[in-house]
Formats: C-alpha cells, structure tokens, sequence
C-alpha cells in the first residue's frame, strides 16, 4: 500500500489529500497545468496502481474541483474509470462530485461523468 498523499494546491493543481489506509480520497481547486503529465504520475498513478489491487473495501473520492481544462477532462475521465473498475471487481465505491450551487458547468460536469460509470455509485452534492 502506498504511504499517504498530501500535496498543496499551486496555480494550477488541485491539492490533493489521498488517505490510501483508509480508502478516501480529496481532489480540491483548480486542475489546468500546461502538461498535465508531472500532476498524473506524481498523484494519479500511485492511486490507479492502489484500486487495482483493492478489493472488498469501501472506497470514497471525493471531487471538489471548480475549474479544469480539457487536458485534465481526459485525465479525470480515466480516474473515474478506473474507480468504476474498482468497483466492478468487488469494492463498494462512492464518486461526490462537489460542485457551488450556481455553478451550472460544474454540475454538468458532474452529470455527464456520472453517465459514464455503471458500477460506482456516483453523487452529485452541493458545496
């Protein structure tokens, strides 16, 4: 298991509280980094290589994200991928996607990866 991640916020990345012991999971703020590459491989793959190997627990991540760009669409799509595939294997998985209550695109963002998914339960929440 991968020693807990905590990583703050800069201009670009969200901060990042990943519990790996205790299956919870935090993105929070901004995601748009010109290269999204450093942000993946620095929080992301550790986490996919943990859901790959997770099986028959709970797991919760919760998005609160005001803001990404299209190259980090692609990026969170394949997070949530691979939570539904987790979840496929046996885990219990609950995505809150967090969103302000008159953000409108936020919410629709939400909406639309929760089509997505089939075997993660998938909430929407107002911050």
């Amino acid at each position: 298991m991968p020693a807990n991640l905590r990583l703050h916020a800069t201009s670009t990345t969200p901060s990042v509280e990943f519990n790996f012991s205790d299956n919870q999971f935090l993105l929070m703020g901004e995601l748009y980094p010109e290269d999204v590459r450093p942000f993946y491989d620095e929080a992301i793959k550790p986490l996919v290589k943990h859901l790959r190997t997770t099986v028959k627990q709970s797991i919760l991540f919760e998005f609160k994200l005001t803001y990404y760009n299209s190259t980090s669409a692609k990026m969170l799509f394949e997070m949530i991928e691979e939570l539904d595939a987790a979840a496929g294997r046996g885990n219990q998985v609950l995505i809150k996607w967090w969103h302000a209550e008159d953000d409108d695109n936020m919410q629709e963002f939400g909406e639309e990866f929760s089509e997505d998914v089939v075997h993660v339960s998938f909430e929407l929440a107002v911050v």
